[in-house]
């Protein structure tokens, strides 16, 4: 917000513009941490901890896979 400010533009961009791909793929990939974390206390077990670990790995490759799709480079 603050390059785009002293760029002379206004500070939100128009919704055509927001980086929608990197917000979903940042929330999606953190949730996917979050439960791989060891000592979850919403995952209980040793089983449950290695398929949140196994997601954590899966969905990493996926949304690298579809980064280039989905990604555009914007400015500002």
């Amino acid at each position: 917000m603050g390059k785009r400010k002293t760029a002379g533009l206004p500070a939100w961009p128009p919704s055509n513009e927001m980086p929608w791909w990197k917000m979903v793929a940042g929330t999606l990939a953190y949730l996917a941490w979050a439960l791989a974390v060891p000592g979850n206390y919403l995952l209980e077990g040793e089983v449950k901890g290695l398929l949140a670990g196994l997601l954590a790995v899966f969905a990493s490759v996926v949304l690298a896979v579809f980064d280039p799709i989905f990604r555009r480079d914007t400015t500002g």
